[in-house]
């Protein structure tokens, strides 16, 4: 199963999902709440809350169960933030693979995010461009929002801020888990994450990460192919290594 990021939609592993299935996996890509409507410029996410996120994921592990034997959750982004969540809390689930996890952006200090993910839930909303140099968005990812709302980037946060407070107090109930850092993402902050899965080796656990390094370039997206600078030959090859497949 993946999960796409904030503000895009299953179509951003439509390249993906075929190659996981030609490796013989079953594929599920779910639309998570708010995602994927024709009206590309939505104020849909501004409506939804953390708790809505956690079910869409939970159901979307029920039906996973149902595909095959195993259950493997991975996810970029704001998907990845729902994978590390999945892989604390869900025994049923076999492995958890956070890719490039949204818990905070970089521009904000690890100490302050805690504060800042306060603000964004609790402040008015705002409909802000990923790009205002182009507030239209992508003729190429026509299925993508040029805007995200503040207050689901606070949702996100504030599901990454449990997941951490769950992990220092307990163990994780995922099998296996397994997290990527891009070295050259300039969107996440690599200390929270860093900052999770030291907090499950801690109970003891092992936790794979794939560090990709800087010097490969690669964007935040790594799996949409039509994201500018995409290099998904390099980018899911890496992600087969970490699923323990053989490309």
């Amino acid at each position: 199963m993946f999960l796409h990021g904030l503000t895009n939609c299953p179509a951003q592993a439509d390249e993906l999902a075929p190659l996981l299935f030609g490796l013989g996996y079953n594929v599920y890509v779910p639309r998570l709440p708010g995602h994927g409507e024709l009206d590309r410029m939505t104020t849909a996410l501004a409506d939804l809350d953390a708790e809505d996120y956690v079910a869409a994921a939970e159901e979307a592990i029920a039906i996973a169960r149902g595909l095959g034997g195993e259950v493997t959750i991975s996810g970029l982004s704001a998907g990845g933030v729902l994978s590390a969540w999945s892989g604390q809390q869900r025994a049923d689930v076999d492995h958890a693979i956070a890719v490039a996890p949204f818990f905070g952006p970089r521009v904000v200090p690890t100490w302050a995010n805690r504060a800042a993910t306060n603000l964004l839930v609790w402040l008015p909303n705002m409909m802000i461009s990923w790009d205002p140099r182009n507030p239209e968005g992508s003729p190429d990812m026509d299925y993508a929002y040029p805007r995200v709302a503040t207050r689901a980037i606070g949702q996100f946060m504030l599901i990454g801020e449990v997941t951490e407070g769950l992990a220092a107090r307990n163990a994780p109930l995922a099998q296996r888990l397994s997290v990527m850092i891009n070295e050259a993402d300039t969107e996440v902050n690599d200390r929270l994450i860093e900052r999770l899965v030291a907090a499950w080796r801690r109970h003891d656990r092992q936790v794979d990460v794939k560090l990709v390094p800087l010097a490969l370039g690669l964007p935040h997206d790594l799996i949409d192919p039509r994201q500018e600078h995409a290099n998904t030959a390099v980018a899911y090859g890496l992600f087969v290594e970490m699923l323990g497949a053989t490309p």
